[in-house]
C-alpha cells in the first residue's frame, strides 16, 4: 500500500518524531469499512506506554475505507494499540484494546 500520514488536529499541540501535528506511516490492514490498522514510522508514547500501531476509525459513516486507493482524505479518530496480537481481531476488539489518542485526518503522501 501507499505511504500515508495522519494530520493530527487533537491534541492540537501534538509534536512527534515526524514534526508538529503529523504521524507518518502505512496502512497494515483494512479491518472493515470503518477501521484500519495503521503502523507509524516511529514509536508513539501515551501515558507511559508505547506502540507503533494506531487503530483508526472513520468519523463519518458514509466515508468508508473500502475505496482507500481512490480517495486521499478521511477524517479519523485513533487509538494507540497496546497488544501485539492484533491480526485476528475485529474492529470492536481492536478498539477495546486501544486507548483513544487522536482526532485528525488520514491522507496519502
Amino acid at each position: 500500500m501507499s505511504a500515508y500520514y495522519v494530520g493530527v488536529s487533537e491534541p492540537w499541540d501534538f509534536i512527534g518524531p515526524d514534526g508538529k501535528n503529523i504521524i507518518k506511516g502505512k496502512i497494515l490492514k483494512i479491518v472493515d469499512n470503518d477501521c484500519v490498522i495503521f503502523k507509524s514510522n516511529h514509536l508513539l508514547e501515551m501515558e507511559g506506554k508505547t506502540s507503533y500501531i494506531l487503530i483508526l476509525l472513520s468519523r463519518h459513516k458514509d466515508l468508508h475505507f473500502d475505496n482507500i486507493e481512490r480517495r486521499n482524505f478521511w477524517t479519523v479518530g485513533g487509538g494507540l494499540l497496546f497488544t501485539d496480537s492484533y491480526d485476528n481481531m475485529n474492529a470492536q476488539e481492536l478498539e477495546k484494546n486501544s486507548k483513544y489518542f487522536i482526532i485528525g485526518s488520514l491522507r496519502k503522501e
